[in-house]
């Protein structure tokens, strides 16, 4: 008797959805908002979403500069270019953030290419050869000087809305340019910006918490984000 054989149809190739890669560590896992450009299709973008706990993308401004999703030797960015005026990333009036990182490249020549990686009031921004974490006081600044190349940026406004913390890539600074207290502003945006024309900045990552980080905290956050993105220093 010959037996009955089944036939099992064959899987179908071709184009479909592409899922996303899985989620990295990002070293403390309860932070609010988490924007990760490579997440996204290449292109032009408006909005970039946020998988974080709060959900709200951050959106493209009106002005004139340019934001583009790019990936370039497998590592994707979200690319801001200052073309005739500054590229923002917004999301406005958003509650008050303590904590905010961000993984970026930056050129050498890029001057203020910071300037929107901004929460809580403050903004981290490159001025001349240092990073500044600026706020409400004129003249008052937290600066660290400027590194060129994939870095990884956080900044803290500690305490009850006075002082604050910078750290880049493993050092971190709290001293106060020219002494005095370094106070926030009272404009809590969240943004990320190109306000130069000399270059863009590539975002890889941006992460934001609700509170203040203690040292084992920004070191692990730090060392997640540096075993992912291996440029790193």
């Amino acid at each position: 008797m010959t037996g009955v054989g089944i036939i099992v149809p064959r899987a179908t190739v071709g184009p479909g959805p592409i899922d996303p890669p899985p989620l990295h560590s990002a070293g403390v896992t309860d932070y609010q908002r988490r924007f990760v450009a490579e997440r996204l299709d290449d292109g032009a973008l408006t909005s970039w979403p946020d998988i974080g706990s709060v959900g709200r993308a951050l959106t493209k401004t009106a002005d004139a500069g340019t934001a583009v999703v790019t990936t370039e030797a497998g590592r994707t960015f979200v690319r801001l270019t200052y073309t005739t005026a500054q590229a923002s990333l917004k999301d406005a009036g958003v509650a008050a953030h303590k904590t905010m990182a961000a993984v970026v490249r930056l050129g050498g020549a890029v001057n203020a290419g910071l300037d929107g990686v901004q929460a809580s009031g403050a903004r981290l921004q490159r001025v001349g050869s240092q990073f500044a974490l600026t706020g409400l006081t004129t003249g008052n600044h937290i600066a660290t000087p400027f590194v060129a190349g994939f870095v990884f940026v956080l900044f803290e406004v500690t305490g009850t809305g006075t002082g604050g913390l910078v750290r880049i890539n493993a050092t971190e600074t709290t001293t106060v340019a020219g002494g005095g207290t370094w106070t926030p502003s009272a404009a809590p945006d969240f943004f990320a910006r190109a306000s130069s024309a000399a270059g863009p900045v590539d975002y890889a990552e941006l992460l934001a918490w609700d509170r203040v980080l203690d040292a084992t905290e920004r070191t692990a956050v730090y060392t997640a984000m540096k075993a992912h993105y291996g440029e790193i220093a």
